[in-house]
């Protein structure tokens, strides 16, 4: 599903002029602001190994992940992705209080609208958190919510979620997303195959794709870079398979992630 929360957003960012600055960092990420989620240091692992993001990009935790440099990595280190994994909070009543809910302090719907704040060198955002899509159309003819304020500040293409998504899901679909992502899916499509994938994902698959990765590493010189960069894979495809088969123990099922809650609560706007 792809939803627009705003005709006057999305012509807004068709109306952006290409960015033309290179040589901008790929990725940065925020990281569990909050110290207090099981599987988000995982799923920005993961991240991290798919980028190669730097360890200055890298906001680990509630002594790094301030508001101040939140901001930084978003408007002086200019990274034109973003992984924003950690707590958001969705006011339906007082949309510019809906807020991420960072290492210090918050930052709010109301503060991302100001002027102030710009990033039109960001293309890719995903926001591993609860209900920042989240809003009450009965307030306004348009919705106001975190990712359409994300999208008014400048960036192109937001992943965010409809309701209070679960942790252990997110970490895996995320990676499934950021890996398509790597591989040059658009973002519509990369979200699209990565939640029919964790919507089928079994521990017989998750087996299955871990026994490939192993096996392709036969085919490489052990210490050689082609080697290093397919065990990287391997073990990627191992922390899938040891959450998958946690998550059967934890919620049940062949297909632990088949609900929709699982999946379907994030949705792509924006350029897509």
């Amino acid at each position: 599903m792809r939803i627009a929360p705003s005709t006057q957003v999305l012509t807004f960012c068709r109306q952006q002029a290409p960015y033309s600055e290179k040589n901008l960092p790929r990725y940065g990420i925020v990281e569990n602001t909050r110290d207090d989620l099981k599987y988000t240091p995982t799923e920005c692992k993961l991240v991290s190994q798919i980028y190669g993001v730097a360890p200055e990009h890298h906001l680990k935790g509630s002594k790094e992940a301030t508001k101040a440099k939140y901001k930084q990595l978003l408007t002086r280190e200019k990274v034109n992705g973003l992984l924003s994994s950690h707590h958001a909070k969705s006011n339906l009543t007082e949309p510019l209080e809906s807020k991420l809910l960072l290492g210090d302090t918050d930052l709010t719907l109301g503060e991302l609208l100001n002027a102030s704040i710009r990033f039109p060198q960001l293309g890719d955002l995903f926001l591993s958190c609860c209900e920042t899509a989240l809003g009450n159309s009965e307030l306004t003819d348009d919705i106001f919510t975190l990712s359409a304020a994300f999208l008014s500040a400048g960036a192109s293409n937001v992943i965010s979620s409809l309701w209070a998504v679960n942790d252990l899901a997110t970490t895996i679909l995320s990676y499934f997303y950021h890996r398509n992502r790597a591989q040059d899916i658009p973002s519509a499509d990369a979200l699209w195959q990565a939640q029919m994938e964790l919507k089928e994902l079994t521990v017989a698959k998750a087996e299955e794709s871990l026994d490939d990765a192993e096996a392709v590493l036969d085919e490489f010189e052990e210490g050689s870079a082609e080697y290093e960069e397919k065990q990287k894979i391997a073990d990627n495809c191992q922390k899938v398979y040891d959450l998958v088969s946690e998550a059967k123990k934890l919620i049940g099922g062949e297909k632990p992630f088949n609900h929709p809650y699982y999946w379907a609560g994030f949705v792509c706007q924006g350029e897509g």
